[in-house]
């Protein structure tokens, strides 16, 4: 009877915090397999260059993501951003130059709320790179909630 006693409180000192840390449910919205297929097909009639997937883990404070993307100067290109997979809206800003730069500018901007769209830069917006900045708000359920953005990128030269 001892030995059963002893059993169950080891049992239950093993399986406690597992009940404690489930108590806090996160969410992990990101299922890009099923929207990568609508976003490969937004590029046409621009050639697949680059695929991306970003994942963000929303917390207490807001937050920005940057993700560089190399071009080629003589091409045009179509840049397709789907955040189906996130728990909730973010912002999507693209620079010309990374965070610090003093002649850093924004070339675009967008609200992103569980959609897809598109963006096509100009020429002239930038160089050689591009600086995609996800900008990650507190988090709204108070949890550690888990997304994606995917990001494709077509060119055309």
């Amino acid at each position: 009877m001892r030995r059963i006693t002893i059993n169950f409180i080891a049992c239950l000192f093993l399986f406690l915090p597992a009940v404690s840390i489930g108590q806090g449910t996160i969410v992990d919205a990101c299922d890009w397999e099923n929207v990568k297929k609508d976003a490969k097909k937004d590029l046409k009639p621009y050639q697949y260059y680059a695929f991306k997937i970003t994942k963000l883990t929303f917390s207490d404070t807001e937050f920005e993501k940057e993700v560089e993307v190399p071009l080629f100067m003589d091409a045009d290109y179509r840049f397709v951003f789907n955040t189906m997979g996130l728990p909730q809206e973010i912002k999507v800003q693209i620079f010309n130059r990374p965070k610090g730069n003093p002649d850093r500018k924004m070339i675009y901007e967008e609200k992103a709320s569980n959609n897809q769209f598109i963006f096509e830069p100009q020429r002239g917006d930038a160089k050689n790179r591009i600086y995609i900045n996800y900008v990650v708000p507190p988090s709204k359920s108070g949890n550690a909630d888990k997304g994606c953005v995917l990001f494709y990128s077509g060119s055309k030269f």
